[in-house]
């Protein structure tokens, strides 16, 4: 597919009309800005998957905490709630203190948040409330940080430290939050019998495949 004439940008059209940009739409960034302009596109697209159904209570506070039978131990609101927790100890690093330029995350720390996993309301305005924070971390005019050094603790069981940047944690974020999406999905339609829209649970580069095999009919 040729490169589009226009970047992915931070505007999400959760319904796009026949002349709005597709959602992952495919282009090749010429520039490091391009490229996390893309990353925090994705940052932002991932974070608006679950909310369709949290906006239009198809996913409700009974959804949220209906233990799953397939998947035991397991319900959708943990499994956004685990989401959040990743976005959110991300961005607070970024947020704290760092040893010179070299930003310090443990994903490990996390707190568990029980509204959020029951409440639909709850989870719908923290999701809404760190995309926020993410348009106001990295604004569009400020200069790329993809590369900024990251020191990620790890438990392994051991404590181990491990070299990063910060965009590839951005990257890990959106893989992680696909994953459980893809399991929260098993349990909306198999076990609620809910219709659920065709990307949510799907990555960014296997909907990119399915536009291309469209664009082929």
């Amino acid at each position: 597919m040729p490169r589009s004439s226009t970047p992915t940008n931070y505007t999400l059209n959760h319904t796009p009309s026949s002349d709005s940009p597709m959602p992952y739409q495919s282009w090749s960034p010429s520039t490091r800005e391009e490229s996390q302009e893309a990353l925090v596109s994705c940052l932002l697209q991932i974070l608006e998957q679950p909310l369709a159904m949290l906006r239009d209570g198809t996913v409700g506070d009974e959804q949220m905490a209906a233990e799953s039978a397939l998947i035991p131990g397991s319900s959708v609101g943990k499994h956004l709630r685990h989401v959040h927790d990743h976005y959110r100890l991300m961005l607070d690093a970024i947020e704290g203190p760092s040893s010179g330029d070299v930003i310090k995350l443990d994903y490990d720390k996390r707190m568990r948040s029980p509204p959020l996993e029951t409440s639909a309301q709850s989870a719908l305005s923290e999701f809404e409330e760190t995309q926020e924070r993410i348009r106001r971390l990295f604004p569009r005019q400020a200069p790329h940080r993809m590369d900024q050094r990251l020191a990620l603790s790890a438990t392994t069981p051991a404590e181990v430290e491990l070299g990063s940047t910060l965009g590839r944690e951005m990257w890990f974020c959106c893989l992680h939050a696909i994953h459980h999406y893809a399991l929260a999905r098993v349990i909306l339609t198999h076990e609620l019998g809910l219709a659920i829209a065709d990307s949510f649970g799907v990555a960014p580069s296997t909907i990119v495949f399915r536009i291309w095999g469209r664009s082929k009919l």
